[in-house]
């Protein structure tokens, strides 16, 4: 294994100013835009309902208990809010894990090879097209990225200290890494780091000396410190929590048989696209990274060298073998892609094009592989908000292009003279641009991608007192981006058949209605605004409530709907 010093020098300072100069602008600039897309209003709504209640033990959505999810996103939305205000810069804690994930990046890097695996590593990770939209979008798995590469940060350390002592602190900041792990998303991030850690030490030549003198009772007495609490609490003010969070989320789930049935599997070959294009353009050197970790994997067993590619392999291959997968789910496998690519290119570089015919192939596909995935695919989500929003990204297209072009070119020639760190530089600064064109392209779509335009228009025609039905699907917590945008509980109007989860008595809760008790405030004398969750035939308004229906307002495929004529809102009908 190649030493890192213990303590920072000249080299590795000016290494994290020159990733902090280029990470800062790329994950802060524009960070309160585009409005909070679905997924991100259910953060959102849980943290301000906390503000408003001062519960901060027991989440709620629409008013109502939500445990759905572990509270440490919801928290430090809530933190985020107070400082900010209720806003999207609510996103700011999210920015920050991902600068905290980028400077664990570069440490694991250093340790593994030094300053300069470290450097590229680090700078990878930072221009792949899924970190830098996981950076700005308010949910807690880039959260998860980051404690699974604490902890297995802690044990890499740890496997090398010299000291009983050092050995210990590094154990402890790995155990205690993954108790927050628990409170961001579950056993998830304890099942990858186990299974990660555990090859890595059975597939080495001899087991990390000292593993048996490391105090472990301290480290059972973090966990219980930081888990019991909230989970303890929680179950006791809320009969049914304990069985819905340990067997229906966690047992359950993993065979794709929770109920209820709030979220559809993606295929495997769904799944695994989405990781290629999470990981560009930088998956196109993957394979031959791969190949690299295999050649050192024949001349050294040292636990330390085979751990990116082991923790890439155990991500891609657990969530693989999930029925329940879902496209996000391998987002903890983007710092091992980091540090494998980031360790082929640092040799490249090392032996001044000694692999330049690889990174020459590899760099001329970028052209193809660059233009589909970043100008063309995250885009083209919708056909109307394209058709809509494409006279203003013709030109930012075009000079995105045009750079992709040149800077690509001049890689090419960089690394063809046997400069490929040049090279390297030239390849950052031809990806970079392209964030911020996807960025303004994100805000041009809101309105199709949030329900903050739905909010809007409901705020300007209902009075506080009026009513306000979510049409909702089972994944009824959608409902979250209209409470955000209109500050108010909603009446929701379950799908048929629904099964609430064991914590959730629906009798408890007037909000909840029935198809008859729908229709029974549906057609009495007073308006009613309805809105309708995309999975609910937003296309044909007239085959999920009966006439007289008129159509306020249509935002991509949601629909506000009224039971009689009321003032337009500008929504395209």
């Amino acid at each position: 294994m190649t030493g890192a010093r213990p303590w920072p020098g000249s080299r590795d300072l000016v290494a994290a100013a020159l990733l902090a100069l280029l990470a800062v602008p790329t994950l802060f600039l524009g960070l309160g835009t585009p409005a909070f897309m679905d997924n991100e209003s259910r953060y959102a709504e849980v943290a301000r309902e906390m503000l408003l209640s001062g519960d901060w033990m027991t989440p709620r959505l629409n008013f109502t208990v939500f445990l759905n999810k572990p509270p440490l996103a919801y928290w430090l939305t809530a933190l985020t809010f107070e400082a900010v205000g209720i806003n999207e810069y609510g996103r700011l804690w999210v920015a920050l894990t991902a600068l905290g994930t980028l400077g664990v990046t570069f440490l694991l890097g250093r340790t593994l090879g030094g300053s300069r695996v470290g450097l590229l590593s680090s700078l990878v990770l930072l221009t792949s097209a899924g970190f830098f939209l996981e950076g700005r979008t308010l949910r807690p798995d880039l959260l998860l990225v980051l404690l699974v590469s604490t902890a297995l940060l802690g044990f890499l350390k740890a496997s090398q200290a010299r000291t009983i002592r050092d050995r210990t602190l590094w154990v402890y900041l790995s155990v205690f890494a993954l108790a927050l792990s628990v409170l961001a998303k579950g056993l998830v991030g304890v099942a990858l780091v186990g299974a990660t850690t555990g090859l890595t030490l059975l597939l080495g030549d001899r087991p990390a000396p000292g593993w048996r003198q490391v105090r472990w009772w301290p480290a059972l007495l973090i966990v219980l410190a930081v888990i019991l609490p909230w989970y303890l609490v929680t179950g006791l003010r809320n009969p049914g929590f304990w069985w819905d969070s340990i067997v229906n989320q966690h047992v359950l789930a993993l065979v794709d048989r929770k109920l209820p049935r709030d979220s559809r599997p993606d295929s495997l070959l769904y799944f695994w696209g989405a990781f290629l294009i999470r990981t560009l353009p930088w998956c196109i050197y993957l394979p031959v990274a791969l190949l690299r970790a295999v050649r050192i994997l024949r001349h050294s067993r040292t636990p330390g060298k085979l751990l990116p590619a082991i923790w890439f392999g155990v991500v891609l291959a657990f969530f693989s073998l999930m029925p329940s997968r879902l496209r996000h789910y391998s987002l903890p496998a983007l710092p091992a892609v980091a540090l494998l690519v980031g360790g082929w290119w640092a040799e490249v570089i090392e032996r001044r094009g000694a692999r330049s015919v690889g990174a020459l192939v590899a760099g001329a596909s970028l052209v193809l592989i660059a233009v589909t995935g970043f100008v063309t695919v995250p885009w083209v989500v919708r056909s109307q908000a394209w058709a809509q929003g494409f006279p203003e990204l013709t030109r930012p297209a075009a000079l995105v292009f045009g750079l992709l072009i040149v800077g690509t070119g001049a890689a090419l020639g960089s690394v063809w003279r046997g400069r490929p760190g040049p090279a390297f530089a030239l390849l950052l600064l031809t990806i970079l641009p392209q964030f911020f064109f996807v960025h303004r392209s994100l805000a041009l779509i809101e309105p199709v991608n949030s329900w903050k335009s739905v909010g809007m228009a409901i705020s300007r025609l209902s009075p506080r007192d009026g009513e306000v039905i979510f049409a909702a699907s089972e994944e009824y917590q959608l409902c979250a981006g209209v409470n955000f945008y209109t500050g108010r509980p909603l009446s929701v109007w379950l799908p048929d058949g629904y099964v609430p989860p064991t914590y959730l008595d629906l009798g408890d809760h007037t909000v909840f209605l029935t198809r008859s008790e729908f229709l029974r405030r549906w057609q009495a004398d007073r308006t009613v605004l309805l809105v309708v969750d995309p999975g609910r035939r937003a296309g044909d308004p007239a085959a999920l409530v009966p006439a007289p229906v008129w159509v306020v307002g249509r935002w991509g495929d949601r629909v506000l709907l009224a039971n009689r004529p009321v003032s337009p809102t500008g929504g395209q009908q």
